[in-house]
């Protein structure tokens, strides 16, 4: 008896182990793991992948990467700059890149049904609370010892040691800012301020930059010689990487590129290879990500071991650059490095620090960006030949466009030309279940011509048809009628009024911003 009653119970367990999580319907919303208790994720990819399952998890852990960066930009950074506290900067390094944020703790849970396997991701915020207080603590203690032993170095005249010393501290700062990052999401809102001062009260990169180059008697007196100076720094922090992919910095917060980032990309591989004999990892153009992350997938298929990235910001007659090197498998930030000079370096070389159209880009950015969707239940993954961050054409290349969904769904894809025109390059294109987590790419290839600067991608999927959007025929292409930035969105979504006897309706889009410019 007491045997039959042990096997009734294993095969109870069995059953209920079988049951489909409630996630997988809901596409990744839990009553087990509620948002105001958990940052979570939620991820998929088809069952016949060799490693599905690890697939399915990657990409649940790069949505929850992104849930963590965008409660970062709307509910820390905006209301932070409404009292008049300019923090883009602060984050920038952490929030420019969509997936390369790791977050320590997380946990995961696979399904497989039918064609697909899910998987969800989680982690509680009181286990990132204590995490990361102690992570940041751990690293304040570090910083404020190797700052003493470079400063002893200093005042005993080892000029080698102490710009070295100094040029560690960098990878430290940089960990130390991702680490108060994930703080604040974990935190009270009330709590970002303080945290943000006590920041504050440590030396910035900008400092030590400007310390190292005094020690070793050294000045930027060309945009190549701030290329060396970030080489130098970095060389100093982590030596034997093997290849390193570059791709070019964007300008401060906003996505978009130039032709001094051009430039700096070039003078910065030449340099690279000088101080840490390092090869530098030239990027493929045909590639097909496995997961949603895309820049990494695109870092290993270019053969790169570590990828260079950044941003620069003007302030006043100053550029500021701030680059980090990541390890592409981990994420993990190996080494970071500031360089700052004066803006008028760019006018020797020809080169401008923004794109042509930069304020009207701008503007559309931020018009584009109100009313944005995104569902848990239907993702969209939407990438170039040359990845889908710190995109850049110049003359003559070509641009091809690929697009994955998790779902049957229709899809649009609107293009934004560098001179307001807007071309609607799919409308209303059906994936059925056949294209599901498959890649489609758009069909032609487009070159990069004339009106040149910042261009913005739309691309929306939705459970349900779009209703019709105005259009008329020039050369080929249907262009809108409507180029008004702030009601191309709307329109494009394709909102209409909700119909009690129809499926609710599932939506979400994407956004890519792309710098074209002249050879």
């Amino acid at each position: 008896m007491i045997r039959k009653f042990a096997l009734l119970c294993l095969v109870i367990c069995l059953q209920l182990e079988a049951q489909e999580p409630d996630w997988v319907g809901q596409g990744g919303k839990s009553v087990k793991y509620p948002l105001s208790e958990y940052v979570t994720g939620f991820g998929t990819s088809p069952s016949k992948e060799k490693d599905a399952a690890l697939i399915a998890q990657d990409n649940a852990r790069a949505q929850l990467s992104q849930s963590i960066i965008v409660n970062i930009r709307s509910e820390v950074i905006d209301k932070l700059e409404a009292t008049g506290n300019k923090t883009s900067q602060y984050f920038s390094t952490v929030t420019q890149s969509s997936t390369a944020l790791q977050i320590a703790g997380v946990k995961t849970e696979t399904y497989t049904k039918g064609k697909n396997t899910y998987a969800f991701a989680y982690v509680s915020k009181k286990e990132l609370s204590r995490y990361y207080k102690q992570r940041r603590n751990d690293l304040i203690l570090q910083v404020q010892k190797l700052s003493s032993a470079a400063e002893a170095d200093e005042k005993a005249g080892r000029i080698d040691d102490a710009a070295k010393r100094y040029a560690g501290l960098f990878p430290l700062l940089e960990q130390l800012r991702e680490a108060t990052t994930i703080l604040l999401v974990a935190q009270s809102g009330s709590e970002a301020e303080s945290l943000l001062n006590e920041d504050r009260t440590i030396a910035g990169k900008e400092e030590l930059a400007i310390k190292i180059d005094r020690l070793l008697a050294r000045s930027i007196s060309s945009v190549d010689d701030a290329a060396r100076a970030v080489a130098y720094q970095i060389a100093q922090q982590i030596t034997g990487v093997g290849k390193t992919m570059i791709t070019p910095l964007t300008y401060q917060d906003s996505k978009m590129t130039s032709s001094f980032a051009r430039y700096f990309r070039d003078a910065l591989e030449s340099q690279m290879q000088k101080f840490a004999v390092w090869d530098v990892a030239r990027q493929t153009r045909e590639f097909i990500p496995k997961s949603s992350q895309i820049t990494r997938d695109l870092a290993v298929a270019s053969g790169a071991q570590a990828l260079f990235e950044g941003n620069y910001w003007e302030q006043g007659d100053k550029i500021k650059i701030i680059g980090r090197l990541r390890e592409v498998e981990s994420g993990q930030i190996m080494a970071s490095a500031e360089a700052l000079f004066d803006k008028n370096l760019l006018n020797s070389r020809g080169l401008s620090s923004k794109p042509e159209n930069y304020q009207k880009a701008l503007v559309d950015q931020k018009a584009f960006a109100e009313e944005e969707i995104i569902s848990g239940d239907i993702q969209l993954d939407v990438w170039t030949n040359k990845g889908n961050e710190n995109l850049l054409f110049s003359e003559g290349e070509i641009l091809k466009i690929y697009v994955r969904v998790n779902r049957a769904a229709h899809l649009r894809v609107i293009y934004n030309m560098a001179d307001g025109s807007r071309v609607l390059l799919v409308n209303d294109y059906y994936l059925d279940e056949g294209k599901v987590n498959q890649v489609v790419e758009i069909p032609g290839e487009f070159e990069c011509a004339e009106p040149f600067g910042a261009e913005t991608m739309l691309a929306f999927a939705r459970t349900q048809e779009f209703p019709k959007i105005p259009t008329v025929v020039q050369d080929g292409y249907e262009f809108l009628v409507d180029t008004n930035a702030k009601t191309v969105g709307p329109t494009a979504r394709g909102f209409k009024k909700k119909d009690a006897a129809t499926q609710p309706l599932q939506m979400t889009e994407s956004r890519l911003t792309i710098t074209t410019m002249a050879k």
